[in-house]
């Protein structure tokens, strides 16, 4: 069965980006413009999982570029 999983990230390259996405599925990548409204970052900062997105890595077929992205996430919110 296949899952829709959106990952909000800071892209450095976006057309890369669009390349790689495509690789995990057999569909168009597609680009959903949307309005955030942002209350409480703070506590979202708080309550994110690093153990718990690393779950998700799993359910990526290419292990290589999974692992990379997810490198990249965890380097962002160390930052943070």
């Amino acid at each position: 069965m296949p899952f829709n999983i959106e990952i909000k990230a800071y892209a450095r390259d976006f057309l890369e980006m669009m390349k790689r996405a495509r690789t995990l599925s057999n569909k168009p990548a597609e680009v959903i413009q949307q309005e955030d409204t942002f209350f409480n970052t703070e506590m979202s900062l708080i309550k994110a999982d690093m153990d718990i997105a690393s779950l998700y890595v799993e359910l990526v077929p290419d292990q290589s570029m999974a692992t990379n992205i997810f490198g990249l996430i965890k380097a962002e919110y160390r930052r943070t």
